[in-house]
C-alpha cells in the first residue's frame, strides 16, 4: 500500500526500485516507515567482506518512525520536537556488545 517514503533530500517521487534498493540488508522485522539510511551502504556483499576479516556483528530491530522525514525548522536544534522510534535489543546481542567495549574492541554504530 502506498509508495516507499524518502528522505526529502533526495527531491523525487519513489519508483519501483526503490521497494528494493531503499531498504538494509539487516531488515527481518515489520514495522519501520522507513530504512535507517546510515545502513543502506552496508550490501550483503560489504557484510560478507567484514566477516571474512573477522568483524562480528549482533541483531537489533530499529523501528523507524515517520518524524525521520520532519525537518528541522526551529532556529535552535535544542527547540525541534523530536518523535520517538522502537528499538529492539536481545539480552545477547548486549552483553556481546558490553563485552566487546570491556575487550576494546570497535564498535561500528
Amino acid at each position: 500500500l502506498g509508495n516507499v517514503p524518502l528522505p526529502p533530500y533526495l527531491k523525487r517521487d519513489a519508483v519501483e526500485t526503490d521497494v528494493e534498493a531503499y531498504q538494509t540488508v539487516h531488515a527481518k522485522v515489520d514495522g519501520s516507515v522507513a530504512a535507517p539510511t546510515a545502513g543502506l551502504h552496508f550490501s550483503e556483499g560489504v557484510m560478507k567482506d567484514l566477516m571474512q576479516r573477522g568483524v562480528e556483528t549482533c541483531r537489533l530491530t530499529l523501528h523507524v518512525g515517520s518524524g525521520t522525514f520532519k525537518p528541522v525548522e526551529a532556529a535552535n536544534a535544542q527547540n525541534h520536537a523530536m518523535h520517538s522510534e522502537r528499538i529492539s535489543v536481545s539480552r545477547d546481542a548486549l552483553c556481546h556488545l558490553i563485552a566487546s567495549i570491556q575487550n576494546g574492541k570497535p564498535i561500528v554504530p
